[in-house]
């Protein structure tokens, strides 16, 4: 019995991630049965329960912190009823109070510290606050009200407040595997709900069918991202003795694209997601010789289209319509494009006279802006991409933005360059860019904080190609959450 108790406590060590969310997962499922009974009594239950986890994890606090900032804008994966815990559900608003407080208080040190991104962020941020006002001006917008809209684009400050969070590069590394690790629990959870639906229906979230597939999409940036970092480290990282670490990211792996692909299924970026992932394949990977992944595609496309069509025309599988129904919708423009292209233009055409700086951050609990914003005629800024993006902050606004997204494709580029085994922030970075056609993750609160934490990624990826022989970061053993002044600065050590 001593011997298992010890040989468990030396897996939980080695695997502190994985225990972690295994018990993350266990407060989840009691507090939900709880709460089913008792509302209240549930709740109670889970910060309860998350609270003497904390406690007994005082020591890596850090941890805890990024893990709860990750639960908390997943709405802790959507398992509490949101006509009954409103304000559980909208927890990410919160994130977004909590960084830019956080932002404010530790400006002097992001300041002085060296970020890669510290001119194109601080830029981002300054016309987001400039866009209060512009709104203000075009059509009377209380200020506080543009106010509160900041905090939607104040999820990008994670990349500030992660970066000091995490601080050093063994510590990154803990980090990523506890976002993978997340993304399995996650996944388990919408694979569940998806096939469970409707019978059973535990998650609180928007349900909706395309095609007789039931979807629900707040989880797709989030999925998408982790499976681009989870499919670098699978291919990365060859070394022996990680077998049940390996097998852990094969789930993750399966988890992430299954989620993405079956439950999401956002037509356009799915298409573009799945380019990229072909280019990492063929063109960034030296792991597997390219000429086997080439003849490997070919023959499993031919091989399952051959299938899909035989089982197709056998009657088989009556969902396969989306196709069909997909290129008909782009040849006749109708459906779900027609709608697009009507809101297209209903923007261009309301945006003259505002092209410079549009007509600012609108809050929609205005009257005045929910008419300006189109949405009493069904249309929505977020569902044109870069126009929806336009028309609220203007070209000034979009150039700052594609600015920013530029200059982090610099960096990715660079770090693949310098390290060849280095592409999930070139794949994530590209798959912004190439996406802001149709869905401008900019305008997407809960994209905008993974783009943010991509960002945080990428520091630590750049610190480790170009810096790592110039000292480390601060003193690894570090429990508290004393924040060095330069967390990027190489040769410097933290005051802990």
């Amino acid at each position: 019995m001593e011997y298992t108790i010890a040989k468990v406590l030396r897996l939980s060590r080695r695997y502190k991630p994985f225990f972690i969310m295994l018990a993350v997962s266990l407060i989840l499922m009691i507090s939900y049965v709880l709460f089913l009974l008792d509302g209240l009594f549930g709740i109670l239950s889970f910060f309860g329960l998350s609270t003497l986890l904390f406690f007994h994890l005082a020591h890596r606090i850090r941890e805890m912190v990024f893990l709860a900032l990750i639960l908390v804008v997943e709405n802790i994966f959507y398992i509490f009823n949101r006509s009954q815990l409103v304000y559980i559900y909208d927890l990410k608003q919160l994130v977004g109070f909590f960084l830019l407080i956080m932002f404010i208080i530790y400006l002097p040190k992001i300041v002085r510290s060296k970020f890669l991104l510290f001119n194109s962020m601080m830029l981002f941020i300054g016309y987001q606050v400039i866009s209060v006002f512009t709104a203000y001006f075009t059509i009377g917008q209380p200020l506080i009200k543009g106010i509160y809209n900041l905090m939607m684009p104040a999820m990008i400050l994670i990349y500030f407040f992660g970066s000091f969070l995490i601080e050093d590069l063994k510590r990154y590394e803990k980090f990523k595997t506890l976002l993978i690790y997340c993304s399995i629990l996650a996944g388990f959870i919408y694979m569940l709900q998806a096939l469970l639906y409707p019978k059973i229906i535990f998650l609180s979230t928007d349900f909706r069918y395309r095609y007789g597939n039931i979807r629900f999409t707040e989880f797709t940036v989030f999925m998408l991202f982790c499976a681009f970092i989870t499919m670098n480290e699978l291919l990365a990282n060859q070394g022996k003795g990680q077998i049940i670490k390996r097998f852990l990211y094969s789930l993750a792996l399966f988890l992430q694209l299954g989620t993405f692909l079956l439950i999401s299924q956002s037509r356009f970026i799915t298409l573009t997601s799945l380019m990229l992932i072909g280019v990492a394949l063929t063109m960034l990977q030296r792991r597997i010789p390219r000429r086997w992944i080439v003849a490997f595609l070919i023959w499993s496309t031919l091989g399952i289209s051959s299938l899909l069509i035989f089982i197709y025309l056998m009657g088989k599988i009556p969902r396969l319509d989306f196709i069909f129904e997909t290129i008909e919708e782009i040849i006749t423009v109708s459906g779900n494009l027609e709608i697009r292209s009507n809101a297209v233009t209903f923007f261009l055409e309301n945006l003259k006279g505002h092209w410079i700086f549009g007509w600012g951050s609108l809050n929609i609990d205005f009257p005045k802006a929910m008419f300006v914003s189109g949405r009493g005629l069904w249309h929505y800024v977020v569902d044109v991409g870069i126009v929806g993006y336009t028309y609220q902050y203007g070209l000034l606004g979009s150039l700052v933005s594609l600015q920013l997204m530029f200059k982090s494709l610099q960096v990715s580029w660079r770090i693949y360059k310098k390290n060849r085994d280095v592409f999930f922030p070139l794949l994530c970075n590209s798959a912004v860019l190439i996406n802001s056609m149709m869905v401008f993750f900019f305008q997407e609160t809960m994209a905008l904080f993974y783009v943010g934490l991509i960002y945080v990624f990428m520091e630590f990826e750049y610190r480790k190609a170009f810096e790592n022989e110039r000292g480390a970061l601060s003193c690894e053993d570090s429990d508290d959450l004393a924040m060095s002044d330069a967390p990027l600065q190489s040769g410097q050590q933290s005051p802990c």
